[in-house]
């Protein structure tokens, strides 16, 4: 008996199983939710993303693509602050949830190839997840692509496909080219997501184990948003499924230059930043990034460069070696930690792919 239905929507309308550019090809991104009929819970006797398979939309029958993710641990490192490192699954980065989710997917429909467009993490993560499989994977990159992220792509067997432009204008070609195959985007395609969301169900499974207090407030790096959203997600089940303990406040952090949440236009065409997993002007999700923010009385911070250099060498001073883009999170939990709410913020990429 199926114990949950998959509802996919286009602009809030019900719709059948989109195609398999998911709606890119036409402009409109297409949204998938679960609703439960009965009790799903992740198997705790399982191991890497095995253990989420009820709350994964694919077949029942449908392998999932693993390189045996771990639970990965939450450290309180202040008497408001805990930590996840995220940066400890196999690729060094949380983008292995999503990218294990959309591999399996593609494989359950029987694609041979898929495409995926990225400024480093999302695409060491595809195409890592995609030579377990044994299926084909493009990648399309920035020039700006940190040469850590592109030779670790090499490794995992493929040519990344490097453009000499800026991080929107390779996601409006992996657009143009998105019609041919199975497209694993990280935006686009919101079986993503339903991978990402196993970080906050993971997160609860912590919480009944007593490892960390239920966060209050929730603080995520922020370029297309593909952890905040799947938190969302993951949050928006547990309280179907009546295990929600509260709802936290779920904040977004951008870096100065790229604070595309609350600006439309910028003052200068060609900014760069440390924080490159984040270096989005233009996130495609942008509506429901905001829609979460203002639902749970979130906010929208805004970091500079120096904040971001400043919060990276103090987390590498306690141990955590992360990248830039991780180290946004920690910046803004600093601007925040005297309304001593209680706050988790993800780890989100290993600072070994940009030590310096």
């Amino acid at each position: 008996m199926e114990q949950h239905a998959w509802k996919w929507s286009v602009q809030g309308k019900e719709c059948s199983h989109p195609p398999l550019d998911f709606g890119a090809q036409k402009g409109t991104p297409y949204w998938l939710e679960s609703f439960f009929t009965n009790e799903i819970m992740p198997d705790a006797s399982l191991s890497g993303m095995e253990r989420y398979r009820q709350l994964l939309p694919l077949p029942e029958t449908a392998s999932i693509v693993s390189l045996g993710e771990p639970e990965t641990p939450v450290v309180q490192i202040d008497t408001h602050l805990w930590i996840k490192l995220e940066y400890l699954m196999p690729t060094g980065s949380y983008k292995d949830r999503g990218a294990s989710a959309v591999v399996s997917h593609a494989l359950a429909l029987g694609a041979k190839e898929v495409l995926e467009d990225s400024s480093g993490n999302a695409g060491s993560s595809l195409a890592a997840y995609a030579a377990r499989a044994g299926i084909k994977a493009t990648v399309l990159v920035p020039q700006s692509i940190p040469e850590a992220k592109l030779k670790s792509m090499q490794a995992y067997g493929i040519l990344p496909v490097q453009l000499a432009m800026d991080r929107d204008r390779v996601a409006q070609e992996a657009i143009r080219l998105s019609g041919n195959s199975y497209f694993a985007s990280h935006t686009w395609n919101p079986v993503f997501f339903h991978g990402t969301k196993t970080f906050v169900w993971e997160l609860w499974l912590q919480y009944q184990k007593k490892q960390v207090d239920w966060p209050q407030h929730m603080i995520f790096p922020t370029g297309n948003g593909t952890l905040l959203l799947g938190t969302w997600l993951g949050l928006k089940e547990l309280k179907l499924a009546g295990k929600l303990p509260f709802m936290p406040r779920i904040s977004a952090v951008q870096a100065k230059g790229f604070e595309g949440l609350s600006k439309t236009k910028f003052d200068y065409e060609s900014p760069s930043t440390c924080a490159d997993g984040i270096a989005i002007r233009n996130p495609l999700r942008k509506q429901e990034i905001l829609k979460v923010i203002e639902s749970t009385g979130g906010q929208n911070y805004v970091v500079s460069e120096k904040e971001i250099v400043e919060a990276r060498n103090k987390l590498a001073s306690m141990g955590w070696l992360v990248e830039y883009s991780s180290a946004t999170a920690y910046a803004a939990a600093l601007k925040t930690m005297n309304k001593q709410e209680k706050i988790l913020i993800p780890l989100t990429g290993n600072g070994l792919k940009n030590p310096s």
